[in-house]
C-alpha cells in the first residue's frame, strides 16, 4: 500500500513494451463497483474470493499486474503469482507509506473512517502479518523517497538486465 505499484509497474509496463494491469481497477470494471463499495456492500471476503478468482484469469505473459496490498496473502495468491512469472516485491518503511497514503485515506476501504494514529497502527501491523508473504517474492526492492523512474531502473536492470 502506497509503495508506487501502479506508477512504477506502468513505467515498467512502458519501457518493455507490456501490457499493464492494475488488478484492483480490473475488479472495479468486472464488478462495476469501486473497492470501496465491494468492501461496503459486499465485505473484505467476497473482494478477496473476487480479487483470486481475477488474478487467476490473467495469462498473458507480457503483462506487469500491479496488485492490490493484500493480494498475495490470501487464496495462494503468492504461489500463483511466482509460478506464473516473476514476482517483485516493493519494500518502504511505515513513515515513508504513511506520508504517502496520509493524503487521502479514504481512498482505501481499510483505512476509512480511521485517525492518523490509527493509521499508523493499522499500516504497522499489516507490515508484520505481510512481510512473510512478501519475501516470497523473488525479488525485493527498498523504496526509498527517490524518483519512481531510479526504481524503475534499478528493477530493469537487475531483473531484465537492461536499462
Amino acid at each position: 500500500m502506497g509503495v508506487g505499484k501502479s506508477t512504477i509497474g506502468k513505467k515498467m509496463a512502458s519501457i518493455l513494451g507490456y501490457q499493464f494491469i492494475d488488478l484492483d481497477k480490473l475488479i472495479e470494471k468486472k464488478e462495476g463497483k469501486t473497492i470501496a463499495q465491494i468492501f461496503e456492500l459486499l465485505g473484505e471476503d467476497y473482494f478477496r474470493q473476487i480479487e483470486s478468482e481475477i488474478l487467476k484469469t490473467i495469462n498473458d505473459a507480457k503483462t506487469i499486474i500491479a496488485t492490490g496490498g493484500g493480494t498475495p496473502c490470501f487464496y495462494n495468491n503468492i504461489h500463483y503469482i511466482k509460478e506464473s512469472g516473476i514476482s517483485i516485491y516493493l519494500k518502504a518503511n511505515s513513515k515513508l507509506i504513511f506520508q504517502r497514503i496520509i493524503r487521502y485515506p479514504n481512498k482505501r476501504p481499510l483505512l476509512k473512517g480511521k485517525s492518523e494514529d490509527e493509521i499508523s497502527s493499522y499500516i504497522l501491523q499489516k507490515m508484520v502479518e505481510r512481510e512473510p508473504f512478501y519475501l516470497q517474492s523473488d525479488y525485493v526492492f527498498e523504496i526509498p523517497s527517490s524518483s519512481a523512474e531510479s526504481i524503475v531502473k534499478s528493477i530493469l536492470l537487475q531483473v531484465y538486465d537492461i536499462c
